[in-house]
């Protein structure tokens, strides 16, 4: 009985003095291997490259002999094509994860040797233990001590969570809520009309929500919690508005109409206030 090898290797396999390459590697379309070119015809390399043209696969030999073993009648032949190649999805990755085990190693830090990074915004050599550390390295940052100060300095920080420039209340620094962010930066809180409106619940009044407004729902629910020692609030819904009073404004009129109404809380249910709310925002957009 003729012996049929699982794996195979295709094409030229070139590799630098020392490196063994197994004879079961070779040139496919599955998962890519990277390896060390020394010599490469008549060329000689000072330098080592790394090529990407290498990936681990089953002999085409093997492959046939799995396949032809499912009967062309048999009901389930799809299926148990599709159970076969990915069984040998499976099978290469081990076979990947083998070689990067063995080889990539070794590979990564020659060639983090001979890589020279420099800061993206200063273009200063980036020094590990200098003016570069682990930490950004290994998240791929590639900035320099003092860049990064530089740009920390002008991020937002509202409760250890980074906020977007493109928020209406952006201000440099850091802060506990938006509140205090609001203050720091009154004017765009006066003048940004963009921000939410929200649906908020509480048991204690059973068939009641309230409907509000705020720069952020979120930051606005801690604020409510404070005034419960069961901090027992829950929000509902929130629907982001490029004018928060006039969304607000207009969604409380329309629930007066029909439900008693205590200050900005309704006596209906939250699923109602949604449609509401739904349906004024709908009303803003076309009229937008």
């Amino acid at each position: 009985m003729k012996h049929i090898k699982k794996y195979a290797v295709y094409g030229d396999v070139y590799a630098s003095e020392g490196m063994y390459i197994p004879e079961w590697f070779y040139r496919g379309n599955f998962y890519r291997c990277e390896i060390f070119i020394a010599n490469h015809g008549d060329y000689h390399y000072d330098y080592e490259e790394v090529v990407g043209a290498w990936s681990i696969g089953w002999s085409e030999e093997y492959l046939e002999e799995r396949w032809d073993a499912i009967p062309d009648e048999d009901e389930f032949a799809e299926q148990k094509m599709d159970a076969l190649m990915d069984e040998e999805l499976t099978d290469l990755k081990k076979q990947q994860d083998k070689f990067n085990a063995k080889y990539r190693p070794d590979l990564k830090k020659k060639l983090e040797r001979n890589t020279v990074k420099n800061c993206i915004d200063c273009s200063e050599v980036l020094t590990l233990g200098g003016n570069w550390t682990e930490a950004r390295k290994s998240q791929s940052k590639y900035l320099c001590k003092t860049c990064w100060t530089i740009r920390d300095s002008l991020r937002m920080h509202v409760n250890s969570i980074e906020v977007s420039q493109s928020h209406p209340l952006y201000k440099a620094g850091r802060y506990r809520g938006f509140e205090e962010a609001a203050f720091s930066s009154l004017e765009n809180y006066k003048t940004n009309p963009e921000g939410e409106v929200y649906i908020i619940f509480n048991p204690a009044w059973d068939g009641w929500v309230k409907v509000g407004m705020a720069v952020d729902a979120t930051d606005r629910l801690k604020n409510y919690q404070t005034s419960s020692p069961l901090r027992d609030y829950k929000l509902l819904y929130v629907f982001k508005t490029d004018s928060r009073r006039e969304l607000e404004a207009d969604v409380h009129s329309r629930l007066s109409d029909i439900f008693e109404r205590k200050n900005e809380w309704f006596k209906c249910s939250p699923e109602i206030a949604k449609r509401f709310v739904e349906a004024a925002l709908g009303d803003q957009h076309e009229a937008a």
